[in-house]
């Protein structure tokens, strides 16, 4: 039996107020994602899809949002997650589509004296406004690091506390493909006292623990030197920067943060666990 259905997201609405954003959020769903190199991997990304409403338009069409992503062909990165930005903005008509995806990236990693290796995940996230006008990608990445007070190491006669650490990057790409997620990991990696590693046996242990205390840094000192890096290596581009540690001698945690001028907070990515 044919039953006529009415649209009800359709439907005028008289309060004429436009909302920049309605959509669907934390939807979990399957895909490969892959960085410039080109290399791809299965993981599960979590996503955020929203869409500019217009005033006289009672709601968006949520299945379409679903749809976009259920009709993925090639595997999420930097590059290509502009286009299901355009997609998303295509089918629902809208003048603007914004879309925030975190998934986690497992990379190889050898342990430093044995070579012992096996997979590290990394957090990875990327946010794209797809507009009339312009279209924008935010890349970020939230890397795992070991961090040796510089305090601790000076006024002690022996040892210096050490803990685990995390910092983020987000940097606005504009129309750059040469930024890459395992680029930001290795600079973030380079501000720290010492790499994490998934697998070490005892050599390892020692090198980690000698490296760490031969490089103290504070969380300022991790921000400056991943801010050195990525405005050298990337010059012009909007970034931001977060180190924190989870300190070790204190109930509390410390963090240090800060950003170009012109990077917009409204588009970083979000990085969910």
């Amino acid at each position: 039996m044919n039953v006529s259905l009415e649209d009800v997201q359709g439907r005028p609405d008289e309060r004429a107020i436009c909302l920049q954003r309605a959509g669907v959020e934390a939807l979990r769903y399957p895909v490969d994602v892959a960085d410039t190199t080109g290399d791809a991997q299965s993981s599960v990304a979590n996503f955020d899809l929203s869409v500019e409403l217009p005033g006289h338009i009672k709601g968006t069409h949520m299945s379409r949002f679903v749809e976009a992503v259920a009709a993925l062909s090639d595997p999420l990165s930097p590059t290509s997650i502009g286009g299901l930005a355009e997609d998303v903005r295509a089918r629902l008509k809208a003048e603007s589509a914004t879309i925030r995806t975190s998934f986690p990236l497992f990379l190889d990693r050898a342990a430093p004296a044995t070579g012992a290796t096996a997979k590290l995940e990394y957090s990875c996230a990327l946010t794209a406004v797809a507009a009339s006008s312009a279209r924008r990608t935010v890349v970020s990445v939230r890397v795992p690091v070991t961090s040796l007070c510089p305090c601790s190491k000076a006024i002690s006669d022996y040892g210096a506390h050490n803990q685990r650490g995390q910092v983020t990057i987000a940097v606005d790409i504009g129309d750059s493909s040469s930024v890459g997620l395992i680029d930001l990991i290795g600079i973030a990696e380079a501000c720290a006292s010492s790499p994490v590693y998934p697998l070490v046996k005892r050599p390892d242990e020692r090198v980690m623990t000698m490296t760490a205390y031969d490089k103290p840094v504070f969380v300022e000192d991790m921000v400056r030197d991943s801010v050195a890096m990525v405005a050298g290596k990337w010059p012009g581009l909007e970034f931001s920067v977060l180190a924190q540690n989870e300190e070790s001698i204190h109930h509390h945690a410390a963090f240090a943060e800060t950003w170009s001028p012109g990077f917009d907070h409204r588009l970083a990515p979000t990085h969910r666990d």
